[in-house]
């Protein structure tokens, strides 16, 4: 401390003198010779001798003056003999001129040294550095002290020394005094960096950036301190509010030599961030760290003087070492030499806190204490002892005013050496003024040794360590009074590495860690309640890293696996207490190439106990968790993730007396009802496993209730190729009751979520009777094209009986791939895959409120689509559809029944408002067959159509079957010169144009026994008036009448096999207006005639909305 003291006073001494110069400089800044003038001045403020190589000013940034000074050198004449004090290369200042005359303030604008100097001595004890007169009264005429701030203050290369000498002086006046050394100090190469800084009389604050290549401190004889290379960062304030000071100091290389410390080529880092009030009485460090090589030692807290004889603190220390023979280096010597011959390696970590006051007498303060000794290993190779490991991990705290909050525990200790090992946890503290212990002790048997010495495996080998373990807890004055009823103890064994081969069996079985807890009446402390549980038993097997092999057609590997098992009144005609839990992490399983398991993590837990309301029948309680489960074999696989499932199943049982439809139920008294006991609780279980259909027998015998929760549920089938994923599942079940929240599924590109109730669950399952269902559907995005292409791909995988290993399901499901096969949202389905139908299961009474964003359906993309689905009596039908495509919005109606795969039937109603006729065709390419002059037509229509059609089983449609209506509808558009119109124009002497507008057209048309009837209709365009009618086979043949009505009756017929071998021929006109009427839109409708396309739509929509109801 008194080696800083001196530092910081040289360097106050220095800065005095650099900070005067430019005042003395300012007084005679207008006198020639500036330079010798200052050094006249010199000696009236210091008792030393200046020189000056060069001094320059500057001007140019008034009020800032810059002085700028080479070579300068100060001798000091203190204590007698001329000595250089301090010398600078380079000083460049600049300083507020006008803040200094008018405000009596130091503005530096910046103080720039370079190659600095300061050679301090102390001899006799005397300072050459005391260079200052001291004034033998108080000047009461001069001024205060002025303020001073400064900015980009910095020293580079400066050399600083301190050597404190004393003279052993003869006893002969006159004789020439010997010189004795002290302790000097030096620091070579220091740079100082300070962007900012404040000296004023209420408050000093400044901030800079440290730094020197080395320093070195000598005690004469036997001390040597010396730092390589070494940079801080420090911040110091002291104001009326108290004392700041931060600093963060870095030194990679130290060297510490004395009479009882030595430690060489240790890195060493300090940071510490502290503040104290104005009188030094109360302290609060925020961080104070100190770090050598990789070891650490930081405290943190308050303290406050209270008093002359009391102290209160709130402090925490923390030691930290990754080796603790650095620690050990850092000993005294004494400690050193005691460990001599002894190596020690290892981790040590310790935290301590102490709260409270201290009077070293009769206060103390609560105190924390935790120890952390990791992987401890030592040798003493003299003494032929070695050290495989310990581990301490312990805590304590002493209360000097709480017993019960007194305590040592010890959460593990660990030592091992050779092949016995010692494991200790414990815990000793007072519980209501008594003095309890709890203990855990281990040890350990080597396998292989033992059966070298007893063998109980002739045929094979064994290896591992088997370890013994004793639990105990009491009350210590239960130990002296022999109170053994109160004394509890249990046994476990666990096993390490255990190895078994049988060669002749080619079995194999290796466990890494094995746990087995086994208590029978021994009583038990209940985990969950804390009372004491005499069951009969209580027993618990943990597993670690299990790998079984056996032959070829086993393979098991399990991370851990752990169990517990508890069971009570299993005699008796009592309903069973049955406790178990199984736990399983990261389990692959595998029998051959046919069956695979694997699971990152799953547990499953049960608990039986008599029913609260019936007791004679037990209630099972089941809880599952699955996380990353994966079940594969050739044909399929599953995974599930983070997936819950809580259920609540109990025995189904009479309730009441047979009764006849009308009377009153009577329910059966308790005392005449069967108990179901262990024994018939196990027939009932076994009953239900032995049936071929599990599932179905369960359903039966018993009724549950619950929920369940799926994050992810990834399915994938050797023949289906596209990914089917169900994501955030929350599904309440009670009964024959189902509530779906967030059901998402995803199959391919396509993803829905439902949303709603499923009722009659149990009845669909067992006894085949209806499942309703009240669903809300949403979706993104359903690509129909996608999925039919898939369930065709399906079909024909299927039929060639297709499979995959199960290993290859299981990569698939971990990488969420497709199959090889590409299926793509094509417009149509290849021509070479044969389409199957989609037959709709039975007994399903299902509706749904769709809502999707997106459907891809043949060349349509239907954007916002919203409907009614309704799934009844085999039969799928969307009511009131309403979407918009690229041609336009629309409106839709759609049924479709299919109960076997070699028929179906389908209908559907449509409407749509403003539709291009070019993209109407696009999208939908069967018109261009039955109206293939569309083509010839530009511009917009309204359209409305319905159908009702066979379909056989390859999905294609039935023509003879199908009945429909088309109306179209448009104004304004547009005929363009096609050929087929040409030939028409010049048989009607038409003027040539190239497009033709036409005001309005309304065209009707049926389909029926494979012909198309297209109802006259009359068109406008120009100064022509038209009427068209006549019929069209699906065959592609056709016969039209085409009747110019205006300015000339003529009519012309228009028919051919097909449309590229037309025909024309002039003949009669057939509509004229004594037997025709212009209807809106022009159409020319007979009054006798019915709208039989207008009544076919009505018919079909009514069918659709009934069959949704």
């Amino acid at each position: 401390m008194k080696t800083l003291v001196k530092i910081l006073s040289i360097t106050l001494a220095c800065l005095v003198f650099l900070l005067s110069i430019p005042f003395i400089a300012l007084e005679i800044i207008c006198i020639p010779k500036v330079t010798n003038k200052i050094l006249e001045y010199v000696p009236d403020y210091m008792s030393a001798e200046a020189e000056i190589g060069k001094l320059d000013y500057k001007l140019s940034s008034f009020p800032n003056v810059g002085l700028k000074a080479n070579n300068l050198v100060i001798y000091t004449h203190i204590p007698e003999v001329r000595d250089t004090l301090l010398a600078v290369d380079t000083l460049d200042l600049a300083v507020d001129v006008m803040a200094f005359l008018n405000e009596n303030k130091v503005n530096i604008d910046h103080a720039w040294v370079k190659g600095l100097l300061v050679n301090a001595k102390t001899i006799n004890g005397r300072n050459n550095w005391d260079v200052f007169p001291a004034s033998a009264e108080e000047d009461t005429t001069s001024t205060a002290m002025p303020e001073i701030r400064w900015q980009n203050v910095e020293i580079d290369r400066a050399n600083l020394s301190y050597r404190e000498v004393a003279d052993s002086r003869s006893a002969v006046e006159g004789a020439v005094p010997e010189l004795v050394e002290g302790f000097s100090l030096s620091v070579n190469d220091f740079m100082l960096h300070s962007k900012k800084g404040a000296f004023t009389d209420k408050a000093i604050i400044a901030g800079a950036e440290l730094g020197a290549e080395n320093i070195m401190y000598n005690a004469h004889p036997n001390t040597t301190y010396s730092v390589g290379k070494f940079s801080t960062k420090i911040i110091a304030a002291n104001s009326e509010r108290g004392t700041l000071l931060k600093t963060d100091l870095l030194m990679p290389y130290v060297h510490l030599q004395d009479a009882e410390f030595s430690i060489d080529s240790t890195s060493c880092a300090v940071k510490a961030n502290m503040t104290a009030d104005t009188t030094f009485r109360k302290f609060n460090v925020e961080e104070l760290a100190l770090t050598l090589d990789n070891s650490s030692v930081s405290a943190s807290g308050y303290a406050e003087i209270v008093s002359k004889k009391e102290i209160y603190t709130d402090l925490a220390l923390a030691l930290s070492s990754p080796k603790i023979e650095n620690i050990i280096a850092l000993a005294p010597k004494s400690v050193v030499d005691m460990l001599q011959g002894i190596r020690l390696q290892g981790a040590i970590n310790a935290d301590a806190t102490a709260k409270g006051y201290f009077d070293g007498k009769e206060k103390l303060p609560v105190v924390n204490l935790n120890v952390d000794l990791k992987n401890i290993k030592g040798s003493a190779p003299e003494r032929n002892a070695k050290l495989d490991r310990l581990d301490l991990k312990a805590s304590a705290r002493y209360n000097q005013n709480s017993k019960d909050s007194t305590y040592v525990q010890v959460d593990n200790f660990y030592v091992k050496t050779g092949r016995s090992n010692l494991r200790l946890k414990a815990n000793a503290q007072y519980k209501k003024g008594k003095e309890y212990i709890n203990a855990d002790i281990k040890g350990n048997v080597d396998l292989y040794a033992m059966n070298q010495l007893y063998p109980f495996l002739e045929n094979g080998k064994v290896r591992g360590v088997m370890t013994a373990d004793l639990n105990a807890y009491f009350f210590l004055e239960d130990v002296t009074n022999m109170n053994v009823s109160q004394i509890h103890t249990n046994g476990t064994v666990t096993g390490d590495d255990v190895r078994v081969s049988i060669p002749s069996e080619k079995l194999s079985l290796y466990v890494d860690s094995l746990r087995l807890k086994v208590n029978t009446n021994t009583g038990v402390v209940s985990r969950r309640t804390g009372t004491l549980d005499t069951a009969l038993v209580n027993s618990r097997l943990a597993f670690s890293n299990l790998n079984l092999r056996y032959k070829r057609a086993v393979k098991a590997d399990i991370d851990r696996l752990s169990m517990m098992f508890y069971a009570d009144d299993l005699s008796g005609n009592k309903a069973p207490k049955l406790r178990a839990m199984v736990s399983l992490r990261g389990i692959d399983a595998q029998t051959k190439d046919t069956v695979r398991f694997k699971a990152k993590r799953m547990s499953a837990s049960a608990n039986i106990a008599p029913d609260k309301e019936y007791s004679f029948v037990p209630t099972s309680s089941v809880r599952l968790s699955f996380d990353s489960v994966i079940f594969a074999s050739k044909k399929a696989g599953m995974m599930l993730d983070s997936t819950r499932i809580q259920a609540a199943v109990t025995p189904n049982f009479r309730k009441y007396r047979r009764f006849k439809k009308g009377e009153t139920p009577i329910p059966i008294p308790a005392s005449e009802q069967k108990v179901v006991n262990t024994d018939s609780l196990y027939r009932l279980v076994m009953g239900v496993l032995e049936k071929e259909d599990v599932a179905d027998e369960f359903l039966r015998k018993f009724r549950a209730t619950g929920n369940i929760y799926l994050k992810r549920f990834n399915i994938r089938d050797a023949y289906f190729p596209l990914p089917m994923t169900v994501r955030k599942v929350d599904l309440d079940f009670d009964g024959d009751t189902l509530n779906l929240e967030n059901f998402r599924m995803r199959v391919g590109r396509s993803a829905i979520t439902l949303n709603g109730e499923v009722n009659n669950v149990r009845r669909y399952l067992l006894r085949g009777r209806t499942l309703n269902g009240n669903l809300n559907l949403k979706s993104r995005r359903i690509d129909v094209n996608q999925l039919m292409r898939a369930y065709t791909v399906a079909n024909e995988k299927a039929e060639q009986n297709k499979q995959l290993s199960a290993d290859a399901n299981v990569e698939m499901l971990e990488s969420d791939s497709e199959l090889d096969v590409d299926i793509e949202s094509t417009a149509e389905i290849d021509s070479t895959t044969q389409a199957s139908l989609i037959v709709i299961p039975q007994n399903l009474n299902l509706s749904f409120n769709a809502d999707v964003d997106t459907v891809l359906l043949s060349r349509m993309k239907l954007i916002d689509l919203a409907g009614r689905v309704k799934m009844k009596d085999q039969s799928l039908s969307i009511a009131n559809l309403s979407t918009s495509t690229e041609v336009g919005k629309m409106a839709m109606h759609v049924s479709y029944t299919c109960k076997d795969l070699k028929a179906a039937e389908a209908s559907a109603a449509l409407e749509m408002d403003s539709v291009q006729i070019g993209e109407l065709v696009n999208a939908m390419p069967e018109l261009d067959s039955i109206m293939p002059m569309l083509r010839s037509f530009k511009g917009s229509v309204a359209c409305e159509a319905s159908i009702v059609t066979q379909l056989d089983s390859a999905m294609n449609v039935v023509l003879p079957s199908v009945n429909a209506g088309i109306f179209l509808k448009g104004n304004d558009l547009v005929l363009l010169d096609g050929e087929t119109f040409t030939e028409i124009a010049k048989m009607l002497m038409f003027s040539k144009k190239t497009e033709n507008v036409i005001d309005s057209v309304s065209v009707e048309m049926l389909v029926k026994n494979n012909e198309i009837e297209i109802y006259p209709f009359m068109v406008s365009m120009d100064k022509y008036r038209l009427g068209v009618g006549g019929t069209q086979g699906l065959d592609e043949s056709f016969n039209y009448h085409v009747a110019l009505l205006k300015p000339i009756m003529l009519g012309l017929d228009v028919y051919g096999k097909d449309f590229d071998n037309i025909k024309f021929k002039l003949a009669s006109v057939k509509f004229k207006n004594s037997n025709t009427v212009i209807g809106k839109g022009g159409v020319l409708i007979r009054e006798d005639d019915v709208n039989f396309r207008s009544i076919l739509h009505k018919n079909v929509v009514e069918s659709i909305l009934k069959k949704n109801e």
